[in-house]
């Protein structure tokens, strides 16, 4: 069995967003159900669209990737928000082929089983790009509602449950032992990443900040000492790194200063779970110079990267979403 899973909207184009932020948790919702696939040894391929600026786009987008694999099932993963009208309880899966009604029963059930989410099960839709356009039997799963209480304490507490579940639906076959993240909660400590009394920058040799200088150094060619302190001349070079990017990857026509103001602040786009590249290889040695521990220097926002902007905005008094937004990236570089 094939399958392509991927989360139902892109790093630009915003999905529901109330006590959680549906783009970053489909996200981790489908890394870790991979996990789980893989350990079951389906053939599986993952995808997040980091590009798309418009919701169009974005559709588009991940309609023409699946479509352009060899695979028996696709597989889109969301989360759920309320109308007025409508109760903003539990789980339900959506499918337009007879084929998809069949396996969105089942993935359906078997959630509301291992989590205790209210049942609403599946549900046929006809008007969705992803089901009508993509050329194998398609599902829509909607994990639970951001915007209810219940529910996400819920999503929060069984988190494995529920990526194991779907993962055990897709395929009929039950995992063993495969290592999970747990998901954090929203006030509940998570991972220790660093202690409050920890979190100061380095005033002595560190080899992490020497890595992101060097860094610096060799993709940019600054001249920058390679001395492991975290010092303004490192800061400085480190938000130029930033604003170049911004430059090459979305046009922002900054003026590459390393000062933060305005137009620099008015450039950021959010940056979460899933992203690859040098913005996150910069907001991973940025956390390492102020303390905190991505676990890693490699250009991915992995759980290592979540848990330490998590601990950073929560000792920084931000939301404690695990995104990098104008407001978390203003605090690592004003």
């Amino acid at each position: 069995m094939k399958i392509v899973i991927s989360s139902g909207h892109g790093l630009h184009v915003r999905g529901a967003n109330n006590f959680i932020d549906e783009v970053n948790e489909a996200r981790r919702v489908v890394s870790q159900v991979v996990k789980y696939l893989k350990e079951l040894q389906v053939e599986v391929i993952e995808y997040h669209d980091n590009t798309s600026k418009t919701q169009r786009d974005n559709i588009n987008r991940i309609v023409a990737l699946h479509n352009s694999l060899e695979r028996d099932l696709d597989v889109s993963v969301h989360l759920n928000a309320a109308s007025k009208t409508d109760d903003p309880r539990g789980v339900e899966v959506l499918y337009v082929s007879e084929s998809g009604r069949v396996i969105t029963e089942k993935v359906s059930d078997a959630i509301a089983r291992a989590s205790g989410l209210r049942n609403r099960g599946a549900k046929k839709r006809s008007d969705l790009v992803f089901l009508n356009n993509t050329k194998k039997t398609a599902i829509i799963i909607e994990v639970c509602f951001v915007d209810s209480k219940a529910d996400v304490e819920i999503y929060h507490n069984k988190f494995n449950e529920i990526c194991k579940a779907i993962a055990e639906s897709l395929t009929g076959k039950e995992t063993e032992g495969v290592t999970t993240v747990q998901a954090p909660k929203a006030e509940v400590k998570t991972e220790v990443v660093t202690k409050p009394s920890e979190s100061k920058p380095a005033s002595s040799g560190n080899s992490y900040i020497k890595k992101f200088q060097e860094w610096l150094k060799n993709e940019y060619k600054y001249q920058i000492a390679l001395d492991g302190i975290f010092g303004p001349k490192t800061k400085k070079i480190a938000l130029m790194a930033l604003q170049t990017e911004l430059n090459r990857q979305f046009n922002a026509g900054l003026i590459v200063d390393g000062i933060w103001g305005p137009r620099t602040k008015d450039a950021i786009l959010t940056v979460s779970s899933g992203a690859k590249g040098n913005i996150t290889r910069v907001i991973q040695g940025m956390l390492y110079c102020l303390g905190y521990d991505p676990k890693g220097f490699d250009g991915i926002f992995g759980n290592g990267t979540y848990f330490a902007v998590i601990a950073f905005q929560k000792n920084n008094k931000l939301t404690q979403d695990g995104v990098v937004g104008k407001n978390t990236f203003a605090k690592m570089f004003k």
